[in-house]
């Protein structure tokens, strides 16, 4: 079931679905992507591990996604993506706040994100909070 719409994001229960073909979501075979249409035997992609959380923010990276090297932040409904080597924000709906928070915190451990990036070696990092 449709639960929102907002920004070209569709989300649907737990899935973020967004208008260029990103997926987020757990695994699973079945989906209500509203108005009654199911999509059956999609592959999820395998969780995002989650390396640090701080002030309500989860900072998630997955080991073998595309280029440039980036992770994702999370705050409640909103997500946002960064450039690792830049720290700016690719794309996404963060508020300005989360957008600061996030960037202070990644200039601390832009090494640490990097060498995670390039080695795909999961590893939890401190939060600013820590």
């Amino acid at each position: 079931m449709v639960t929102a719409l907002d920004n070209d994001i569709s989300y649907i229960s737990d899935i973020k679905v967004d208008s260029v073909g990103d997926f987020t979501f757990p695994e699973r075979n079945k989906f209500e992507v509203g108005f009654g249409i199911i999509a059956k035997d999609i592959q999820a992609p395998p969780p995002m591990p989650t390396i640090s959380r701080f002030y309500g923010i989860s900072i998630k990276m997955f080991f073998e996604d595309h280029n440039p090297p980036h992770f994702h932040a999370v705050h409640g409904d909103h997500i946002g993506w960064f450039n690792i080597r830049t720290l700016e924000l690719i794309k996404g709906d963060l508020p300005p706040r989360a957008i600061r928070l996030v960037k202070d915190w990644a200039a601390e451990h832009q090494d640490e994100l990097l060498a995670i990036w390039e080695k795909h070696e999961f590893k939890t990092i401190p939060g600013l909070d820590a």
